[in-house]
Order: structure tokens, then sequence, then C-alpha cells
């Protein structure tokens, strides 16, 4: 990790309410079909379904568009919610943390141009344009994790973040990759 890159981020990252951070290489990232299919079978939590597989491009082509990037930017948000396993009821929650990833995508664009963020889904626009056809902010769209086959959960167990802060307490991630 440059130490430019890391004071870059780091001298504007805790202007926003994260909680834990984490610098990664994208080739540690463990992607697999796997995780795209659990997300395509098993779990949408109300986003909508062109976010995941098969409506998303190939497991290869995502890999490929994740690998374009070198770098890595873990960060993780909480909140006080009345029940973190309700994933309905942490919507507003789960929201802001969308709208947070937003802008401090923004601000990786500035000193890193050419970003991606990967989070818990995309809120741009409500209601998604998607649904009538493209997206019409394809350059801002917020992608899963998982729709992209990122083990998310692995990554964060092996970097010693913090998921689990208790049953009134909602974590949420955001992954931002780029170039210097």
């Amino acid at each position: 990790m440059s130490e430019n890159r890391q004071e870059t981020i780091e001298g504007f990252i805790y202007e926003y309410p994260v909680c834990e951070i984490y610098h990664i290489d994208t080739k540690d990232l463990i992607i697999t079909e796997e995780v795209r299919q659990m997300c395509a079978n098993e779990f949408r939590g109300g986003v909508p379904e062109w976010y995941y597989p098969p409506a998303l491009d190939s497991i290869e082509e995502c890999r490929e568009r994740i690998l374009h990037y070198r770098y890595g930017f873990l960060f993780s948000t909480v909140a006080e919610v009345n029940d973190a396993q309700d994933f309905m009821g942490c919507t507003e929650v789960r929201r802001e943390h969308e709208r947070l990833s937003y802008e401090i995508q923004e601000r990786f664009r500035e000193y890193f141009n050419d970003v991606m963020t990967l989070t818990t889904g995309c809120a741009l626009c409500d209601p998604c344009h998607c649904a009538q056809g493209e997206c019409i902010y394809p350059e801002k769209r917020l992608y899963t994790m998982e729709s992209h086959g990122i083990m998310i959960m692995r990554t964060i167990v092996d970097v010693g973040l913090t998921y689990q802060y208790g049953n009134q307490v909602a974590t949420y991630f955001t992954l931002i990759l780029y170039n210097d």
C-alpha cells in the first residue's frame, strides 16, 4: 500500500460516519459462482431483480470488471435498530448507508477518477429506472458485492473487521475499487 494513497484516503474518510476501514488488494478478494447463485436464488432483500444474476453479467465479466482495479477500500457503518435480523425493518438504515456510499464514492473520484463501488444496492433513483430499460446513471450505479461473486463475509472475517455488534445494531459494508 502506497503511503501517499493511504494518507489521501484517511485524510478525508473520517469526515464521514464510518465505523471501521480496511485497505485491500483486489487480488485478495474471493470471487465465486456459488456466492452469485446464493444471491440469485435466496437473498434479494427487497432490491430489484436486475441487480442479480442472471440479469447481471457473467461471473467472468464481473471478475474482469473487479480486477480492472488494483485496490479496494472497505468501510463499515453501524446504526441502532430494533432488530438487526429484520432485514426489511432495517431498510431506512440501509438506504442511509447507500447514500453515504455515494458521497464517499464521489470523494474517491476526486482523487482516483475511475472507481467502482459495491455495497448493499443502489438507491440513486426512486423508483429505479432499470425496470423501464437501462440504468440512466451507469457511471454512478452501485452493485451488491454478492452479485459480483465476492465472498465479503469471509473477507471481513479474514481482515478482522467486526460485523456483529449485537441484535440492536445493523452493520453495513461498502467496497470501493480504484487504481492510482
